[in-house]
C-alpha cells in the first residue's frame, strides 16, 4: 500500500531509503524533481553524466528501460530510471511520446529488487507524471503491482 505525505521529500531522507525517478534518454536535468535532487545530491547528477557519456555504468547500459543505482549518502540511493524521450526540432523540446509506460516497468522493477535486496523503503515524488507527462493514476496502479510488499511512501510537493 503507498503511503502519502506532503512536503519537501528532502525532509524525509533518512538512511535506508531509495529515491527513484524518471530521467529522458537525452541527459537533460533541467526542470522538475531534478532541480532539488541536484542541489541535495550533486553526484546523482555527476554520475547520470558520465553514464550518458559512457554508455554504461558498469552495471547498465545507457538507454530507455533501464536503472542506474547511485549511493549519494551510506545508506541513500537514488534511482535514475531512464523511461522518457524527447528530441529538439526546430529550437525548441519535442517529446515524441511523454513516458514510455514498459520501460517504466522495467525500471520500476529493478529499483523494486535493489529495495528488497538491500531492505530499503521507497521514497519518491509523483515519478512519470507532471513533466515526464504520464497518468498518475496509471503509474499508481504500477506501484501497486511491482512493489505491492514494499515500503513505499510518495512525497507530494507542497
Amino acid at each position: 500500500m503507498i503511503k502519502y505525505i506532503q512536503g519537501d521529500l528532502f525532509d524525509f531522507v533518512e538512511p535506508g531509503v531509495i529515491i527513484p525517478h524518471v530521467c529522458n534518454n537525452a541527459n537533460k536535468w533541467g526542470r522538475g524533481f531534478v532541480v532539488p535532487l541536484m542541489e541535495h545530491y550533486l553526484k546523482a547528477r555527476i554520475e547520470f553524466d558520465k553514464w550518458a557519456k559512457d554508455g554504461w555504468d558498469g552495471q547498465q547500459p545507457y538507454k530507455l528501460g533501464f536503472t542506474q543505482i547511485v549511493e549519494v549518502e551510506p545508506q541513500v540511493i537514488v534511482a535514475n530510471m531512464i523511461a522518457q524521450v524527447f528530441y529538439v526540432r526546430d529550437g525548441s523540446i519535442r517529446q515524441t511520446r511523454p513516458l514510455y509506460y514498459n520501460k517504466l516497468v522495467s525500471c520500476m522493477e529493478h529499483v523494486g529488487e535493489v529495495a528488497r535486496v538491500n531492505n530499503l523503503r521507497i521514497l519518491a515524488p509523483k515519478f512519470g507524471s507532471e513533466l515526464a507527462g504520464g497518468d498518475w493514476k496509471f503509474v499508481e496502479c504500477l506501484i501497486d503491482d511491482i512493489w505491492n510488499n514494499l515500503d513505499v511512501t510518495i512525497v507530494e510537493y507542497k
